[in-house]
């Protein structure tokens, strides 16, 4: 088959409540399908830090780091761990 990269992949979760479950979920399946031979070249997610988004300014929150933009102020939310825990293993 042809490769395959994995990119913009997220999930906007303001209270970071859903983020740690849709990362193990998504990165697990990834995994079997690369164990059955997919040829995953990358996976990306989306975002690393909260964005601006056109329609919506800064309300949705899609970051693995929380992003103040009246401060600059950026802070890991958990699920930044949990995403650091299982790509490490």
């Amino acid at each position: 088959g042809k490769p395959v990269y994995v990119t913009e992949n997220g999930i906007a979760d303001a209270r970071d409540d859903m983020r740690s479950l849709f990362l193990r979920r998504y990165l697990y399946a990834m995994s079997c399908a690369i164990r059955d031979g997919v040829d995953v070249r990358g996976y990306f997610h989306w975002t690393l830090t909260d964005n601006f988004e056109w329609d919506k300014g800064y309300d949705m929150k899609f970051g693995l780091v929380a992003f103040d933009p009246e401060t600059g102020a950026r802070e890991l939310r958990p699920s930044a761990e949990v995403f650091r825990n299982v790509i490490a293993n």
